[in-house]
């Protein structure tokens, strides 16, 4: 063999070899960037079905407040005394989110906002619990007196620092149903709301992701254990030809589950483009490389701002757009933990002097419309440093913040606040023909002195509240 066939057999051994290299690099670069896009799938469902768990429990959680404000219209009533009972309940309003409401005594007699009884509850596992005085929620759907498929929520009355009753409310499914139509990942998933035995208690109901006519979660995905579900798990099953992928989180209720539902096309179909792309980085890598880190890019930043979004609507009062009861007390507690001795701030608890009879005379469009203006105002009296919620019916917060240092008048600036929230919410409201005027009692307490914490400083400010309250009304006191 003459010297230039080896030259040519030593080039093609070469060709071969590099031809061999090349494309074990590239099958290793579609496997790796295939590994990659699951794991940034996997992150990218697993982080929005947590902050949509989480907003599911804050709604349920705002249902609670809505039943403690009305808790506290029974507190002087007699609840064995059929008439006096009957007489409060008719007197108060419902809540268009319930389908009903009542109150049951400590032996488990119940009359609803109808005046008709809702059976007794004595034996009922969330009446007990809310006895204890504690809030509950039934663990599944039960019949109500009206045929009605529904979910209980129960919140304890207190009578002299004892519980005396329990006033309840209810919603069906079907209303629990709509509420998960406003909390899913786009319109190409489905959510489930699942109890700890597997019965689905609420689905959304335009997807073809999830049968109609399943009961339990364990009809959609047969051996399904719930208790066995890591929070991590990525559960893929088979509906009929279509492969999805359902993915579990406990809401904190009755050990239930928020439960997501997204089809593998969508995984598959990325994947099957990164197949095509690699085609095409054979003949420009750089360009290849470029898009697939702007790709991943654009992902992150999108699930950056789907996490944002997400939790700012879990954050806010939907009727005032302020923070919640829990997100208030969240920051204003990160807030306490962090200060040093030499800051000050402020913690002002303001409660609506006679709102209640603006519902009653007015109606609730004009209750809604007061709490939304007070929420306005008591935006525009604080700072954008400082931070407003809504913790109750018709109870705000406010926290001020004084950093050190900046040679402000602690005390003299709290009764400024105080002065200007008390004469800014006085106001007279008025609607076919009918006036109620509407004003602000205010506790204050003032941190370091009145408490270092966010449940010493509220206890304070909120005994604060009440002597303003035995004082008059309309008025403003700080704690000691």
């Amino acid at each position: 063999m003459n010297r230039q066939m080896l030259e040519r057999l030593r080039t093609a051994a070469v060709i071969v070899i590099a031809l061999i290299f090349m494309v074990s690099i590239f099958m290793r670069f579609k496997d790796r960037m295939n590994t990659q896009l699951a794991e940034s799938t996997a992150s990218y469902l697993s982080g929005n079905v947590d902050a949509l768990a989480t907003a599911i429990q804050t709604k349920l959680e705002d249902q609670m407040v809505m039943l403690e404000s009305q808790s506290r219209y029974f507190s002087d009533v007699d609840l064995n005394d059929y008439n006096a009972m009957k007489k409060a309940i008719m007197s108060t309003r419902g809540m268009k989110s319930f389908t009903s409401i009542g109150v049951a005594s400590k032996a488990g007699s119940t009359m609803n906002y109808e005046g008709k009884s809702s059976g007794n509850f004595l034996l009922r596992d969330y009446f007990q619990h809310a006895m204890t005085g504690q809030n509950a929620i039934s663990g599944e759907p039960s019949i109500d007196e009206f045929g009605n498929e529904v979910l209980v929520l129960a919140v304890p009355i207190w009578q002299k620092e004892q519980v005396a009753g329990v006033i309840y409310g209810t919603f069906t499914r079907d209303a629990l149903s709509d509420l998960l139509q406003n909390v899913r990942f786009g319109d190409e998933s489905a959510s489930v709301l699942v109890s700890k035995s597997g019965i689905i208690l609420a689905r959304t109901s335009d997807s073809d992701l999830i049968d109609k006519d399943s009961e339990k979660i364990q009809d959609v995905v047969p051996g399904l254990k719930l208790d066995s579900t890591a929070d991590n798990d990525f559960i893929s099953y088979k509906n009929g030809d279509q492969e999805n992928i359902l993915v579990l989180r406990p809401i904190g209720f009755h050990d239930w589950y928020f439960g997501m539902i997204v089809s593998r096309d969508i995984v598959s179909e990325q994947s099957d483009n990164i197949s095509r792309y690699v085609v095409l980085v054979m003949f420009e890598m750089a360009f290849m490389v470029a898009c697939l880190l702007l790709y991943i890019y654009l992902v992150g930043k999108h699930n950056e701002r789907v996490h944002s979004r997400l939790k700012e609507r879990a954050d806010t009062d939907s009727l005032t757009d302020i923070l919640n009861k829990s997100a208030f007390q969240e920051t204003v507690s990160g807030i306490l933990k962090k200060m040093g001795d030499q800051e000050s701030c402020a913690l002002f608890i303001i409660d609506l002097d006679n709102f209640k009879l603006v519902n009653d005379n007015l109606g609730h469009a004009v209750g809604d419309q007061v709490l939304a203006e007070v929420a306005d105002k008591l935006k525009r009296i604080f700072r954008d440093s400082d931070l407003v919620g809504r913790i109750g019916g018709d109870e705000f917060a406010a926290f001020l913040r004084c950093p050190a240092n900046q040679g402000y008048d602690m005390e003299a600036l709290v009764h400024n606040k105080a002065a200007a929230i008390v004469a800014v919410l006085n106001k007279v409201y008025e609607a076919d023909g009918n006036q109620v005027e509407v004003s602000a009692s205010v506790g204050m307490a003032i941190y370091p002195e009145h408490g270092r914490d966010y449940k010493t400083l509220y206890e304070n400010a909120d005994k604060a509240l009440y002597s303003a309250k035995r004082g008059g009304k309309n008025r403003y006191e700080t704690y000691g």
